[in-house]
């Protein structure tokens, strides 16, 4: 490593090196990007050229928001560019969300069929009382410089649906009654699965999903027509066993044709089933309540993933 850093040094020129230090205020409220690198175990250090610049983006996990750099430098812009000189020693500081609004990632369509390609979109639905304004609000893919960011003047009413699409034509071609949709976006979903996500203009996220084209993911939404719907926008749309495909094309702009009402929560006698229920309080810091349902005696063990499908608890 230092012969390879010496030479690279001989062959362009460059001055030297410095160390950059990096840290976060709480290790469960955010990640740091590194050019393209994300580094979420802390504290960290790395060796860095002097004369090259780069680029350090503070990521705020669900429930959390980024308030401001401090250290060698004192900022409260999401992204930095600095060139690094001895040492530089940096922390992202992170703070919980005041306000999350209800936005839920509801349908998902990722890859049409020949015969009806509507090309990739995706329908966002409002679980709330109240308007919420998604104007700047940007929506991502598992990279993050793919976005769409929201137009100015996108209002969501309380239980109503908003559908972001790929290609206006291709969509209104096979969607051509649907009217509540924006777009578009240039970058498409994976065919193979990924993680999408949807941030607040406070760049506080507000949902993900981590899709597969594989079981327990529903398979018939890979080419074969379907989409991928949430049962019901009350479920917890990170597990696969609350989507179902589509029975037709999807249903845009309007109630899944998979909805179902959630089940009664109230515990029978005896369980006769496997039953995890959703976690409370939901985002949480530090701790939340977990209760899940055995028919039988056994041993249990409970794994807690962030959203990019990293498990921090078992």
């Amino acid at each position: 490593v230092v012969y390879m850093r010496s030479f690279l040094m001989t062959k362009f020129n460059l001055t030297g090196m410095g160390m950059l230090k990096l840290n976060v205020s709480d290790s469960l409220a955010g990640k740091i990007k590194i050019n393209s690198q994300i580094v979420d175990a802390f504290p960290w250090k790395g060796h860095y050229f002097l004369d090259i610049p780069i680029s350090l983006k503070a990521l705020p996990n669900y429930g959390y928001h980024f308030t401001n750099w401090t250290g060698s430098i004192e900022s409260d812009s999401t992204t930095l560019y600095l060139y690094i000189s001895e040492v530089i020693d940096l922390q992202a500081n992170f703070e919980p969300a005041s306000q999350t609004n209800n936005i839920v990632i509801n349908e998902i369509n990722y890859n049409s069929a020949d015969d009806f390609d509507a090309e990739d979109w995706i329908e966002f639905y409002n679980n709330s009382d109240n308007t919420i304004d998604l104007s700047e609000w940007v929506f991502k893919d598992s990279e993050d410089d793919h976005q769409f960011v929201f137009p100015a003047n996108t209002l969501l009413l309380p239980d109503s649906f908003i559908v972001l699409v790929k290609d206006n034509s291709k969509f209104t071609s096979c969607f051509p009654d649907v009217n509540n949709y924006t777009g578009d976006f240039d970058f498409g979903l994976s065919g193979g699965g990924e993680l999408i996500r949807l941030y607040n203009n406070e760049g506080i996220l507000i949902d993900s999903v981590i899709y597969d084209d594989k079981t327990p993911w529903p398979e018939q939404a890979d080419g074969q027509g379907a989409t991928l719907e949430l049962i019901n926008p009350d479920s917890d749309n990170t597990l696969p066993q609350n989507w179902q495909a589509s029975p037709g094309h999807g249903s845009p702009g309007k109630v899944n044709d998979a909805y179902n009402s959630l089940p009664s929560e109230e515990p029978a006698d005896i369980p006769h089933k496997f039953i995890l229920h959703r976690n409370y309080p939901n985002p949480f810091n530090p701790s939340t309540r977990i209760d899940f349902e055995l028919p039988q005696k056994g041993k249990v063990s409970l794994k807690i993933y962030d959203i990019n499908g990293k498990i921090v608890a078992i």
